[in-house]
């Protein structure tokens, strides 16, 4: 495009985002994986970056342009159950806790030595620790605490189309913080354990197959063993409420624009 048709379109699209600074920053500032790598799921990307010892903060620049978009859903649509953390049911995958649980009837086999088919169809004869309080309960309170973690599902690569997923994968349980400004901001540690957690866990998963989530239990697993593996710093810093509607009204004021005009909105999208 000649640079007379580029440079009005640019100082346009500033001039728009003045009252929008996390868009105004996500515009501007450039992000190796938001600019170069869009076509990659953040969760991807950030378990890669771990793996290879790379200690770099992820923030809000990163994340893709549907990934981003399903936080402002989450948070200023939705609304968190708890306002000051997001948890796994926040997400609404339509998968409980399915599509993010470990070998959990594995586990309890071999701390129980029965056979997973035993474990499955007899949960309310063998008990757990609860994840959040520590308190020992039935495998079967355990499923309605948390659906899904006796029935993992495997991951597809259709999953990694879905932003919520991405999502879920990669921040999990996060804190949500308000500063001085009313700027909504996530707070997290990328975290696969340390070493001493790993050789605890490694010992515990001996003898102990994939189950029936292998994808997702392998990658769980590749840290264990990864001299590499590092932690680092995830802050996502969303703006405020009232720059979100700012956001939304701009957006659908957009949209008005080109169905006036004859322009179809998905094929614009899909090109993205």
């Amino acid at each position: 495009m000649a640079a007379y048709l580029v440079d009005p379109f640019i100082q346009q699209t500033l001039e728009e985002l003045q009252d929008d600074p996390r868009e105004l920053r996500r515009y501007k500032d450039f992000s190796l994986y938001a600019d170069l790598l869009p076509f990659i799921p953040t969760n991807i990307k950030a378990f890669v970056q771990s793996q290879l010892g790379i200690d770099r903060d992820f923030t809000e620049l990163d994340l893709t342009n549907k990934e981003i978009a399903e936080l402002d859903r989450m948070i200023f649509e939705q609304g968190l159950i708890d306002p000051s953390k997001i948890d796994y049911p926040d997400y609404n995958t339509g998968s409980g806790y399915s599509d993010i649980t470990r070998n959990v009837p594995g586990l309890a086999a071999k701390a129980y030595k029965v056979s997973t088919d035993e474990i499955k169809n007899n949960p309310e004869k063998y008990n757990v620790s609860d994840p959040q309080t520590g308190e020992s309960i039935t495998l079967a309170e355990a499923e309605k605490r948390y659906p899904g973690i006796l029935s993992p599902k495997s991951i597809s690569i259709k999953d990694f189309s879905n932003p919520a997923f991405n999502l879920k994968t990669f921040l999990g349980k996060a804190d949500v913080l308000v500063d001085e400004k009313g700027n909504l901001i996530i707070e997290d540690i990328y975290d696969f354990g340390s070493p001493k957690t790993n050789v605890k866990e490694k010992e515990g998963l001996k003898g102990v197959g994939l189950g029936d989530n292998p994808v997702y239990e392998a990658a769980r697993r590749l840290p264990l063993y990864n001299p590499l593996n590092t932690e680092y710093s995830v802050n996502l810093d969303l703006g405020t409420k009232e720059e979100y509607e700012k956001r939304k009204a701009r957006q659908n004021r957009a949209v008005g624009g080109f169905v006036e005009s004859g322009v179809s909105i998905q094929n614009i999208l899909d090109g993205i």
